[in-house]
């Protein structure tokens, strides 16, 4: 019986009790993929390989018909059907001759979902109870579900069919959950994880930096223009220590996992007394009583382990008795813990310090990426130019330079910087044109002028660049940027 027939079943008289239990002759825990394709068409979309694929919901007056396989035996374990309108319960028990729930349970959403037997049927609502409307249904194998029916992984539409994402910012509700995910947007679907926590919900759900998460309980993030934004503001509604379904991209392949948020209220209740540690700290601090102030950090820390300030005040304290080593791994420390752009800039500043360039440039390049909107940190970005340069990543710094001077086309810096950029690339008119700018620019560093001037001269009479190439060029741009550094 198609969908379509289940909207005329009051005109036509039809009675569809007797197909409750199947899908098009399909049954759950007893059909196979290959009886799914042969009656459905090949899939239009593999969701998870070898487990969930959608099929071509156009013949069936649907907007999407989703099936998830047993791994391995690829045996039907649910048949998930959307109608292209939501419908409430009474619909479907009119449909379905439905009694009384066997079981109900709450998805990641909040939402409602009632299990039937012996239907082999679950509705999945748009609500925390039965007068909200049904977004879903499923058929489902209840052979495996004696004990206890699992949920339907519910997902929704694809791309084509999802409402477009509002221009308007969503409003955010206060954090419930904690999930430990840094997350950026993505060029293609999802949203994309940017870095995960130590000890948080995502690290024990086995995710990764670089992971693409596609679809949160049953929302999916298929559409373009999904934003980390989105995807937080569903994570933070999540009802913490109930575990939520995550569908994962990583590189060419695809899973599931499962999310168990942390309460948020419950990693805040140390605020108190960590606020009255870092209060101590700071009075060590001022009597220059650097290692007893560490101490008092160090118990902040343990009392409120994913609070930034904590760690930072940590690293200032190592910083400030000499020892920039110890710095850097306090803010090793923060940065797992509490990945966020204030941790990553010191990080990074305090890596390019201490010499350590590659680290500086993973540092600095999070820091750009997770900078909030309103914020115009110039220096995040010359700073991780200089740290390219001097690893003769010149190509990378341009890029870096090019970011600082958006954000300030009179900076001394990104313009001269730019210059020495294209010089080394062999840019020859850029080159001209950033150091000439330089030379209007307010600035009193003169070898960095009587450079500039040099190298004008030079690249306007000689096109192939002048004397000045090569090593010796790189050897002059590391003493500038030495002098730019050592002037902060």
């Amino acid at each position: 019986m198609r969908l379509a027939g289940w909207f005329l079943a009051a005109a036509a008289c039809l009675c569809l009790a007797a197909f409750a239990t199947e899908f098009e002759g399909l049954k759950p825990g007893a059909s196979k993929k290959a009886d799914a394709d042969g009656v459905l068409g090949q899939p239009v979309r593999e969701v998870v390989p070898g487990e969930r694929y959608d099929y071509n919901p156009a013949k069936h007056d649907a907007r999407r018909i989703s099936i998830k396989f047993h791994r391995g035996t690829l045996v039907v374990e649910t048949i998930d059907l959307y109608f292209k309108e939501n419908h409430p319960k009474r619909q479907y028990q009119q449909w379905f001759k439905l009694g009384s729930p066997a079981r109900t349970s709450i998805d990641a959403n909040g939402n409602l979902v009632e299990y039937y037997l012996p239907s082999g049927l679950a509705l999945h609502y748009t609500g925390p109870d039965d007068q909200s409307t049904v977004e879903f249904f499923s058929h489902f194998d209840q052979q495996a579900s004696v004990q206890e029916p699992p949920p339907a992984a519910s997902v929704q539409a694809p791309a084509a069919t999802q409402a477009p994402v509002s221009s308007k910012a969503p409003t955010t509700p206060a954090a419930r959950s904690y999930l430990g995910l840094v997350l950026a947007g993505n060029e293609g679907q999802g949203v994309k994880v940017l870095d995960v926590a130590a000890d948080s919900p995502a690290s024990r759900a086995g995710l990764r930096a670089g992971d693409v998460l596609l679809e949160l309980g049953s929302t999916g993030f298929y559409q373009a223009g999904a934003t980390a934004r989105q995807f937080g503001t569903l994570a933070s509604a999540l009802p913490p220590g109930q575990s939520a379904r995550l569908l994962v991209q990583r590189g060419t392949s695809r899973f599931e996992t499962a999310l168990i948020p942390d309460d948020m209220n419950a990693i805040r209740q140390g605020s108190d007394k960590a606020g009255t540690a870092s209060d101590q700290g700071r009075k060590l601090m001022d009597k220059g009583d650097f290692k007893g102030a560490a101490g008092y950090f160090e118990q902040a820390i343990s009392l409120e382990p994913r609070q930034a300030a904590h760690y930072s005040a940590l690293a200032e304290s190592y910083d400030r008795r000499g020892d920039l080593p110890g710095a850097i791994k306090a803010l090793q420390r923060g940065v797992a813990a509490s990945p966020q752009y204030s941790l990553y800039a010191l990080l990074g500043f305090k890596c390019r310090e201490a010499e350590r360039f590659e680290e500086a440039i993973n540092a600095f390049s999070k820091a750009a990426t997770l900078m909030p909107a309103d914020v115009k940190d110039i220096a995040v970005f010359e700073q991780l130019g200089f740290s390219f340069m001097k690893k003769r990543r010149y190509a990378d710094a341009l890029s870096a330079f090019e970011a600082a001077y958006k954000i300030n086309p009179k900076s001394p810096t990104a313009v001269y910087f730019l210059g020495g950029c294209h010089d080394v690339l062999k840019n020859r008119e850029k080159a001209i044109s950033f150091y000439s700018a330089y030379l209007t620019l307010s600035h009193d560093n003169n070898n960095w002028k009587k450079y500039a001037r040099r190298r004008v001269e030079f690249l306007t009479k000689n096109s192939g660049g002048g004397s000045e190439t090569g090593e010796k060029l790189f050897q002059i741009l590391d003493g500038l940027i030495k002098e730019a550094t050592s002037e902060e």
